[in-house]
């Protein structure tokens, strides 16, 4: 019958796919195993996940940005113009005769260290020390020494002594125009004389230098530095302002710290 014809054939059909079967998983097991791959921590995972969105949230608009003669022209025309804006507005330090950058006006770094000084005296009503106080007199005793020896006296600096009566705080100051600001903090662990005229010079270095107004010049420039990236590249401002910060602002507070500890010392050596 036609039944036992086809038994024998479906007999013989399903011990050949029984043998490819176990020849296939024969072939699998003699593989050798690989080595599982080291997984990144999650919190890796995260950050690289994160930095991806933040560089690569917008690439669209990049390449249509980048297609456009605009674009193009910003490009090229940016970072000429910021070369040529940064060495038009350079002047001499007083001292040490550096070529740095400032386009702010005298006039105008005076006007923006008054509100400063205004805004200090405002929050630290009730604890600004008596003119009569010793310590006041310790400190304008001081600055008056630092002031007249070096020749400081200008007619458009309108020095003035500020002791704040906060034990916690350890700083000093002077904001543009001869304004000292000094925390009893710092007075109580200073031990000597010589040790506040050498802070005292040191502050008072940084307003002879400029220094305030030479980085408002520089952070506005790095700022519309900033701005134009984050226009033609289409990413947040977060990374740009980071790499800035680390490759330019730290080095150069160094550098303007570095410089006002050199003019302080020449300012106590000509007090003396």
């Amino acid at each position: 019958s036609t039944w036992g014809v086809l038994t024998p054939m479906l007999g013989r059909a399903i011990l050949r796919r029984a043998a490819d079967v176990v020849r296939a998983g024969t072939r699998g097991l003699a593989r050798p195993m690989r080595a599982a791959e080291p997984r990144a921590a999650p919190g890796v995972l995260l950050w690289r996940r994160q930095l991806s969105h933040v560089l690569f949230r917008n690439s669209k608009d990049f390449t249509r940005k980048v297609r456009d003669d605009k674009t193009r022209f910003l490009i090229f025309a940016a970072p000429v113009f910021g070369v040529y804006y940064y060495f038009s507005n350079q002047e001499e330090t007083e001292v040490t005769h550096r070529r740095r950058m400032i386009d702010i006006s005298r006039k105008d770094e005076l006007e923006l260290g008054r509100r400063h000084y205004e805004l200090i005296v405002k929050e630290n009503q009730g604890h600004a020390l008596p003119g009569d106080h010793a310590a006041v007199r310790r400190v304008a005793a001081i600055a008056e020494r630092l002031i007249f020896t070096n020749g400081l006296n200008a007619d458009d600096m309108a020095w003035s002594v500020l002791i704040v009566d906060d034990p916690q705080t350890v700083n000093a100051f002077v904001v543009p125009g001869g304004h000292i600001v000094v925390y009893t903090g710092l007075l109580d662990l200073l031990t000597s004389d010589d040790q506040l005229a050498a802070v005292m010079a040191h502050e008072i270095a940084h307003v002879v230098l400029r220094h305030g107004a030479e980085n408002v010049s520089v952070g506005n420039l790095l700022q519309k530095a900033v701005a134009v990236i984050e226009f033609v590249l289409g990413i947040d401002q977060l990374l740009p302002m980071l790499i800035a910060k680390v490759a330019f602002n730290l080095p150069y507070s160094r550098m303007l710290e570095t410089e006002a500890d050199y003019v302080g010392m020449l300012l106590m050596a000509n007090a003396c």
